[in-house]
């Protein structure tokens, strides 16, 4: 297992908060790049059950600060974050979908929902970002401005896997 987000980017992103939050488990390499960084506490989901039991044989040691949830991150998110606490929050959110049966479903207006309904983010990462269609792209920054109006929005290409991730931050994030 790989990580498919350069650890730079947890280690940058660690500045913001000791809690981590992201949505598409995969087989944990999210999981193991924010503890790797020294966050605290992380949560995760996914939508398929086999990543999910993947993820805890491959993070099984982390138990205590990982907590699982299965299922569509559209409906879970706002639990993960009530779960998180109501200090400042990372979150990672996956504009990509993992397999042929969830091929169309990119829950992210549900779940940007889910963060301006439920905490004041520390910073929030959504990975893929460039494979988004136009539309919903400009979507995920319009809702992301109204989360938090002042804070900047930067696009970094060719550090993950696919090609970008946008970040919305108080400050500038230099992965």
């Amino acid at each position: 297992m790989s990580l498919s987000i350069p650890s730079q980017i947890f280690s940058e992103a660690r500045k913001h908060s000791e809690v981590f939050v992201e949505t598409g488990t995969h087989e944990g390499g999210g999981v193991l790049g924010a503890l790797m960084a020294g966050f605290r506490k992380v949560f995760t989901c996914d939508i398929d059950i086999e990543m999910v039991r993947k993820a805890k044989l491959n993070c099984g040691h982390h138990w205590g600060r990982v907590q699982y949830y299965v299922g569509d991150s559209a409906h879970r998110l706002g639990e993960m974050l009530a779960d998180a606490g109501t200090g400042p929050v990372v979150v990672l959110l996956d504009a990509h979908p993992m397999n042929e049966s969830v091929l169309n479903h990119t829950p992210l207006e549900a779940e940007l929902y889910a963060i301006h309904l439920h905490m004041h983010p520390a910073l929030v990462i959504v990975d893929d970002f460039d494979i988004l269609p136009r539309a919903q792209a400009q979507s995920v920054v319009d809702r992301l401005l109204s989360i938090r109006p002042s804070w900047p929005i930067s696009v970094h290409n060719g550090l993950t896997r696919h090609k970008s991730i946008l970040v919305s931050s108080p400050t500038e994030f230099r992965p």
